[in-house]
């Protein structure tokens, strides 16, 4: 019979409980924190620059150049009227139409979720400036490009705020202007937009699977010790 300490026994229920849990979920992002993308907030106290995205799909486009699962998403925002914290949001991957006579453009949609207010997290990143944390638990999307054959997406965001809220939320600037720039879809279709838009796509995490699979390594070799 396999007899663990004391210590052995916490660190089992810790593997157990982090086996259980369904994510590492919804982690601020930093300046200085890995990325895969980033579009750096423009941040000034007199002029809080981005384009309304309330019931209004707005998108911006990045590129890639290796295989991976996207599974983490970041944005910075701010709002027009009081904050309404039971607003969902529509997050999706499109294609890339390129620029032709006028400008580049979402294609066709390649993935989608719908985040609940209760499946994010936000905070204030800086004065009147909001940070929306967005962790994809399942159904990821895996983009595709390699250095020598990069591939441009569009990231679009759709936020859709509770019934009886006269307040706008807007994607905040940025500066960092890749490609082309940012677009929002209304009647007339997408239409371009002055700026870039402030996001960041993560590398991605240790699985939960990951951290258990290692700390049941650790305590097997623990016990091999001990015999």
């Amino acid at each position: 019979m396999i007899v663990f300490s004391r210590g052995h026994r916490l660190a089992l229920s810790l593997i157990v409980a982090i086996g259980f849990t369904p994510s590492l979920l919804y982690a601020d992002w930093n300046l200085g924190d890995p990325y895969k993308w980033l579009q750096k907030p423009y941040l000034t106290a007199t002029n809080l620059g981005g384009v309304n995205m309330t019931n209004r799909l707005v998108a911006d486009d990045f590129e890639c150049t290796y295989k991976e699962w996207l599974k983490d998403f970041h944005f910075w925002a701010w709002w027009d009227g009081v904050i309404d914290r039971q607003t969902s949001f529509d997050i999706s991957i499109y294609s890339d139409i390129p620029a032709a006579a006028t400008y580049s453009r979402p294609g066709t949609l390649l993935w989608t979720q719908n985040f609940t207010a209760a499946e994010y997290t936000s905070r204030e990143y800086a004065t009147g400036i909001y940070q929306y944390n967005f962790d994809v638990l399942s159904d990821w999307f895996y983009q595709t490009g390699t250095v020598e054959q990069p591939v441009t997406y569009w990231l679009a965001i759709e936020a859709v705020t509770s019934s009886g809220s006269s307040s706008t939320i807007n994607w905040l600037t940025s500066l960092d202007v890749w490609n082309d720039k940012a677009v929002a879809y209304d009647v007339n279709g997408w239409n371009i937009y002055a700026d870039g838009l402030a996001f960041v796509i993560t590398v991605p995490e240790p699985s939960s699977f990951a951290v258990l699979l290692c700390g049941f390594i650790g305590l097997a070799a623990a016990w091999r010790k001990r015999k």
